[in-house]
């Protein structure tokens, strides 16, 4: 087989996996083959890629970095930058997306594996209503990353949420499922107790800093908007819950021994749901607005 052949067929084979286009691999190998430096008649003729092409497929190669351009030069001529270096910075690229994606389906596997559906019918009526169970024994971080994100995710109008340390479960997947939720013009509803807003501000630099940072993404997301309010209650004595387009409700129940919460249950169940939103209502009429901006 020709060395010509072989060269072609690896950077084809390469190219294509690092998602390059079948123009971009045939002019790419141009330069290994006939010269490190070409004009574009050049390219054309040696792929037979039409001229008009050319100047898109170049330009394309040059953002992704394989190639530079001589703009001073007439006719302008594209140069062949190091491979070495060029094409792993494109294998780490797409290395950095694999992980994200890889991430992603990780998380998912999380949900499936603590979702223990028993869902007796798709009628949301009191006889038929529908009941999830999410074991949170050992893994409360998993459900304040996976559990919860998700359930904001489905929601699309309104979410509640109360719990004594409501700022302290904001979480990177939370926060995103948040922002995500705002731009969809979710409004989000919350009541956290004064504990938790002392405990906030006695956090170390580093956690302050980190969680001061979540705060202004969700300011910004706001962008001046009421999609987000906050309240502070004194007197906060209720198991933590949420409540999702006022149509499903999610509750933590605790054990009897420990008091740490073993089991999250949801469900869509009408008089339950609307017994936790009376609940919401007793609470927030009760307490004070929290200004974010006071915590940074």
């Amino acid at each position: 087989m020709a060395l010509n052949t072989i060269v072609r067929e690896n950077i084809h084979m390469l190219t294509k996996k690092l998602g390059l286009s079948a123009f971009e691999s045939k002019a790419y190998s141009c330069f290994f083959i006939k010269a490190r430096c070409l004009t574009a008649k050049e390219v054309s003729r040696y792929t037979g890629i039409p001229l008009g092409r050319v100047y898109d497929v170049m330009s394309s190669l040059e953002s992704k970095g394989l190639i530079r351009v001589d703009r001073l030069s007439n006719p302008i001529r594209y140069i062949l930058n190091n491979p070495k270096q060029s094409l792993t910075i494109l294998l780490n690229r797409k290395k950095e997306k694999m992980l994200r994606e890889l991430e992603e389906d990780e998380s998912l596997i999380e949900e499936l594996s603590m979702y223990y559906d028993v869902e007796l019918s798709n009628d949301n009526d009191d006889k038929n209503a529908e009941w999830h169970i999410y074991d949170v024994t050992y893994t409360t971080t998993s459900f304040y990353d996976s559990i919860l994100p998700a359930m904001v995710r489905c929601s699309s109008r309104e979410v509640i949420i109360v719990g004594n340390n409501l700022i302290g479960t904001l979480s990177s997947n939370f926060l995103k499922e948040v922002i995500r939720g705002i731009n969809r013009s979710v409004r989000f509803m919350g009541v956290t107790s004064i504990d938790s807003v002392k405990t906030f501000l006695a956090l170390s630099s580093d956690e302050m800093l980190e969680k001061k940072s979540s705060i202004v993404k969700i300011l910004q997301a706001c962008n001046g908007s009421n999609m987000v309010e906050i309240k502070v209650s004194t007197n906060l004595n209720v198991t933590p819950f949420g409540i999702f387009d006022r149509t499903r409700v999610g509750f933590a129940i605790p054990s009897p021994l420990t008091g740490e919460y073993i089991v999250m249950i949801d469900t869509n169940k009408r008089s339950v749901v609307d017994e936790f939103y009376t609940i919401f209502e007793d609470i927030w009429k009760t307490s004070e607005y929290l200004d974010f901006n006071a915590l940074l």
